[in-house]
């Protein structure tokens, strides 16, 4: 009975003490927030608001990594901060470190970041907005405490610590992931993380393979309440910024674009973050000191409800309420795909081996029993859960076929895919799939028993990647 109780115990304390991380963390983005959200968010919920200006993002502050500061469970670790281990606990001396005397507690955040941001002032910041010193008189200020959030869900605070400290006096209370706990537990990043770039490794893993900030290929840390991006060393496309052309806050403004060559978001203003030790120089040359930390200053005029406030802060209630969900399959490709869905409820009926969809690929499918050849679903079953090194069309099965074949292809992170059929003449006959997918295999049937017999070209495009291949259709 008693190795009973310790083997129950332990169940419960696994349980109770899982590990989280960015596998295990929960993330729920609406199919209607905008994409650059989609892309690169993780571990938060993002719902547009009643009347589209806003997007909600809602997360609550947990590292999802180790740390000494969370009170036991899995993420815990002992404390071995850098510096010398002769360095007593307390105020921080040279190059010691201390840890802070307070542990991780999960608080619910929303902020409301408006969808086409408005300057406030229309032009960039200047010096005077950036002292390092908090003022709460002034209105562009961000207030102290929670301005922003990180790609992972963590807190992103006003870069100045509490009062008139500057930060660098706080610095030696950080983690290994540039983090720590407030007064009341809240776990947040003043500065740059390598937390925010491990969740770009894992959504984007064909672009992104460091996670050491500033020598990651993209580098992207959040966003601040009135949307303000806050990037590192590089742009969203991997090129690197004109250092010396960037305001008091290291920022400027363009369009956002990936690496792709989308452009995600348009005409905004961000800042870079792209300095590793602390000084008071001008390396850039563009004429201020080096930017270290987050946003001081707000940009554009934000959704806090004091009229003499325009800079932001988190609350505990959108600015403006969540606009109605509508429940159902999202996934393009699905039998039950349902175009007006704006959150995926897991219902998805997918036509993958041997099984097809019998109607429209628009909610109204239904999924049937397809060619019946069990070689086709042999061969996907080999890759499911694995994922591709290489985009590919990995095969075409029957072929020559009649009326339905079966199209598997390979892509290694999340992309937008496209499957369409040509003639010979080059005309498009039919698109089999557009749209964003997951890292994986994926299959798609092709019916065409309402064209003619002869050759055809399936053609998939995803990015700056282009494969054809010949298909012959028997009727």
């Amino acid at each position: 009975m008693k190795y009973f109780l310790i083997w129950m115990s332990i169940i419960v304390n696994n349980i109770i003490f899982a590990q989280y991380n960015l596998e295990t963390c929960t993330t729920d983005i609406a199919t209607d927030v905008p994409f650059f959200f989609q892309k690169y968010f993780h571990c938060v919920k993002a719902r547009m608001s009643t009347s589209g200006d806003y997007v909600n993002l809602y997360f609550n502050g947990k590292p999802p990594y180790n740390t000494w500061y969370y009170d036991g469970g899995e993420n815990d670790i002992t404390y071995n901060a850098p510096g010398t281990p002769a360095c007593p606990p307390g105020p921080p001396s040279g190059d010691c470190y201390f840890q802070v005397p307070n542990d991780i507690v999960e608080v619910d955040y929303v902020i409301s970041i408006p969808v086409n941001p408005v300057a406030i002032d229309g032009i960039l910041k200047g010096q005077n907005s950036v002292d390092g010193i908090f003022n709460a008189s002034d209105a562009n200020e961000y207030p102290l405490g929670t301005i922003g959030a990180a790609l992972n869900g963590v807190n992103i605070y006003n870069p100045v610590a509490a009062g008139d400290d500057l930060i660098e006096d706080e610095m030696y209370g950080f983690d290994l992931y540039s983090g720590h706990p407030d007064f009341g537990g809240a776990y947040h990043y003043h500065s740059t993380s390598q937390g925010p770039l491990e969740v770009l490794k894992y959504k984007i893993p064909n672009h992104v393979t460091q996670t050491t900030p500033g020598s990651t290929e993209i580098e992207l840390y959040g966003i601040s309440c009135d949307g303000i991006v806050i990037m590192g060393c590089t742009e969203l496309d991997k090129s690197l910024p004109d250092f010396s052309l960037l305001d008091a806050q290291h920022g400027h403004v363009h369009d956002l674009i990936d690496e792709s060559g989308a452009v995600l978001l348009e005409n905004r203003y961000h800042t870079h973050i792209c300095y590793t030790s602390f000084t008071g120089d001008d390396n850039t040359g563009n004429g201020y000191e080096d930017h270290e930390f987050n946003p001081e200053s707000a940009y554009y005029i934000s959704t806090n409800t004091d009229p003499n406030k325009n800079a932001c802060e988190a609350s505990t209630a959108p600015y403006e309420a969540d606009a109605p969900i509508t429940t159902g399959c999202t996934n393009s490709s699905a039998c039950n795909y349902n175009t007006s869905a704006t959150v995926d409820d897991a219902s998805c009926i997918l036509a993958t081996g041997c099984d097809s969809c019998s109607g429209a690929t628009d909610g109204s499918g239904t999924l049937v029993d397809g060619d019946g050849t069990i070689g086709n679903c042999e061969i996907l079953s080999l890759f499911n859960g694995l994922i591709p090194e290489e985009f590919s069309i990995h095969s075409i099965y029957p072929n020559p076929f009649n009326p339905i074949t079966n199209i598997t292809y390979g892509i290694p992170e999340y992309t937008n895919v496209q499957i369409i059929v040509y003639d010979l003449s080059g005309k498009q006959v039919e698109t089999l799939m557009n749209g964003f997918q997951t890292p994986g295999y994926h299959s798609v049937n092709w019916n065409a028993d309402n064209l003619p017999s002869g050759v055809y070209l399936i053609r998939m495009d995803s990015e700056d990647f282009t494969q054809t291949q010949k298909v012959v259709l028997v009727q």
